[in-house]
């Protein structure tokens, strides 16, 4: 019996020199002729039915963006106006944080909420009437929001006090500004999600255990983003995902080492600019007040004015906790219970 299957060894080619084994080659051939066919039929029919999608789907974005040019409500005009009246307050989406507003942001927002709702209240009663609600509205609704964030801003002041660094005033402080902040927050018809929920029903107890909860801030993390950016921009060209991690830790390793942080405190004082006051035995170092300097400390006189007046806002007015509200419907339900 010889083999079926010859290979010419000059060519490297198989040849089916039996007649019977060449048929069934044929007909096999003649199987998958016709199933690749009906694959190309069926292939064909889900083309088309894609491309229909397609098409529908196209034609549908076409009518939304024209149902959106025909509309009434203007295109997210006034988004766009909001955003620069608070550029001009120096209140900006950084890219390191995802184009969002970060916590400095909101710092701000808090910070100088007077002025900046006084500007956004002229910028929306510059927006014609028929296109906006009313003048009245405008201004209830941006004076409220000018004081709530008054409070609120004294509120987290207190809570980013360091551990054991509390007092007793600041405690009584903070269990008269945190229903007011409430109360304004629900005014406004803003819903209690899970963060006020913590404020209203748990901060005060937790600052008044702890005796401060401001060493268990983030702000570590939001300093981490920009450190991070500049690393992934030194090892840009690196041959592999190791050894950027490797670079990355080294100088992580650098910027957290003891003496490291020593040697940089000491250059600080070093560079602090002065002038000295005085004769050569008693000579006084009267350091150089800078542009920066003078902003923070306007800054820090501002927080403490907003503070004086976000208690001048909180009224007498008690507004129940969402705890104490819990077990006054638990003790209802049990009461109609019992009496059912």
């Amino acid at each position: 019996s010889c083999d079926p299957i010859h290979k010419d060894d000059e060519t490297g080619l198989f040849f089916v020199i039996d007649r019977l084994e060449r048929k069934a080659l044929r007909d096999r051939k003649c199987v998958l002729t016709a199933e690749i066919k009906a694959l190309r039929v069926t292939k064909k029919v889900f083309q088309d039915a894609k491309d229909a999608s397609k098409s529908l789907l196209n034609e549908a974005k076409k009518n939304e963006v024209e149902i959106k040019k025909n509309s009434e409500k203007p295109e997210r005009e006034v988004v766009h106006r909001v955003e620069r009246v608070l550029k001009k307050h120096r209140i900006d989406k950084p890219y390191y944080h995802g184009g969002e507003y970060n916590g400095k942001a909101m710092n701000r927002l808090m910070t100088d909420s007077a002025s900046i709702m006084r500007d956004l209240k002229e910028m929306l009663l510059e927006i014609p009437e028929e296109e906006r609600c009313s003048d009245a509205e405008v201004i209830e609704v941006t004076s409220k929001f000018a004081d709530v964030l008054k409070v609120w801003d004294a509120v987290f002041s207190i809570a980013r006090v360091p551990s054991g660094r509390i007092t007793a005033e600041n405690v009584a402080l903070l269990r008269q500004l945190v229903p007011e902040a409430l109360r304004l927050w629900k005014e406004l018809g803003l819903g209690v999600s899970p963060k006020p929920h913590a404020v209203e029903d748990h901060l005060c107890l937790q600052v008044e255990q702890k005796r401060g909860i401001g060493d268990v801030g983030e702000d570590f993390v939001e300093q981490e983003h920009q450190t991070g950016i500049k690393d992934d921009g030194k090892t840009r060209n690196a041959p592999n995902k190791a050894e950027q991690a490797k670079w990355c830790c080294n100088w992580e390793h650098k910027r957290k080492h003891p003496e490291v942080l020593m040697q940089i405190d000491k250059l600080k004082e070093r560079s602090v600019k002065g002038k000295y006051v005085g004769d050569g035995n008693s000579s006084l170092f009267i350091p150089t007040v800078t542009r920066s300097d003078e902003r923070r400390i306007t800054e820090s006189k501002t927080k403490k004015n907003i503070r004086v007046s976000a208690l001048a806002i909180a009224s007498t007015y008690t507004l129940k906790s969402g705890h104490q509200r819990n077990l006054d419907e638990a003790e209802e339900r049990m009461r109609w219970e019992k009496e059912n």
